[in-house]
C-alpha cells in the first residue's frame, strides 16, 4: 500500500517544460509522455489530435499543464502512472427525483407544486405530499404551495429530496375564500352592497323586490306585466 502511494505522489509531482507554437496536440502529448514517463490515454472521438497547440511551460506540474492545453471541456485525471483524458459531460443525464413535501408539523402537503427552475417541467404532490419529477444534477427544484413560503433546492447526487414548507401567515391573512375561487379582502369589500332599512322606509311598494329597484348597482328588477300584485324578477349583473 505504501509503495502505491509513493508511486502516485511521484507521478503527480512530475513537471513539464517546453514551448510549442502551432504543433499538433498529438505531437505535444507524445513529448509530454517522453518527459514524464507517464502514459496518456484518450479516445480519438473525444480529443482532437490535430488541434494546434500554442503554449509555454517551465517546470509546471503535468496535470495543470495538460488542463491548460486541453481547455475546460476535457477532464484530466491521474491514475498511478497513467493520465486519462475524457470529455466532460456538458448535458448531465436527468434522473428521477422523488421525495415528500411536509409542513412544520410533519403532515404531507397535497397539491404543492414542484418545478425545475427555468424550465416548464413540473409536478404536483399527491394526498400524502409525495412527488416524482425528472431533473438533471445541478438543476434547481422550486417547491411552492398557497399559504407557504417557497423553497429552492439544488439537485445533487441523491435521488431523494424531502422538503418542509413553512407557513406564510401574512399572505394567508390577505385572502378570502369565495364560492368560485379566492380574492383579496380589498377587492371583496367593493363587491358587496348593503341596503339599510332606513334607505327603504320612505319607499312605497307592494313587495320588497320592487322596493329594492334602483338601490343596488348591477341589480336589475323587472315585472312580467303591469298587473297589480305581479311578482318582481331579480337579476344580478346580467343573465351570464
Amino acid at each position: 500500500m505504501m509503495l502505491l502511494l509513493v508511486a502516485s505522489l511521484s507521478a503527480g509531482a512530475q513537471t513539464v517544460t517546453g514551448k510549442w507554437t502551432g504543433q499538433s496536440l498529438k505531437t505535444v502529448l507524445k513529448e509530454i509522455e517522453a518527459q514524464t514517463s507517464l502514459s496518456i490515454f484518450y479516445r480519438s472521438d473525444e480529443v482532437d489530435e490535430a488541434a494546434p497547440v500554442t503554449a509555454s511551460f517551465s517546470a509546471t506540474p503535468v496535470v495543470p499543464a495538460l488542463s491548460s492545453i486541453l481547455g475546460k471541456d476535457i477532464d484530466v485525471s491521474l491514475n498511478g502512472k497513467m493520465i486519462v483524458l475524457s470529455r466532460k459531460d456538458a448535458n448531465p443525464v436527468a434522473n428521477v427525483v422523488r421525495g415528500r413535501v411536509t409542513d412544520s408539523s410533519g403532515e404531507g402537503v397535497p397539491g404543492a407544486g414542484v418545478f425545475v427552475k427555468g424550465t416548464s417541467i413540473g409536478a404536483a404532490t399527491d394526498l400524502e405530499g409525495r412527488y416524482s419529477i425528472t431533473a438533471a444534477p445541478g438543476a434547481t427544484l422550486v417547491f411552492s404551495s398557497l399559504g407557504y413560503e417557497s423553497v429552492e433546492v439544488q439537485v445533487g447526487r441523491s435521488s431523494t429530496i424531502n422538503v418542509t414548507l413553512q407557513e406564510e401567515h401574512e399572505k394567508l391573512n390577505e385572502l378570502v375564500v369565495v364560492g368560485y375561487g379566492t380574492t383579496k379582502k380589498a377587492n371583496l369589500t367593493g363587491a358587496v352592497s348593503v341596503i339599510k332599512a332606513d334607505d327603504l322606509k320612505d319607499r312605497s311598494a307592494l313587495d320588497v323586490g320592487h322596493m329594492l329597484q334602483g338601490t343596488v348597482p348591477g341589480l336589475n328588477i323587472t315585472s312580467g306585466s303591469g298587473r297589480p300584485g305581479q311578482a318582481a324578477t331579480l337579476n344580478i349583473r346580467g343573465w351570464n
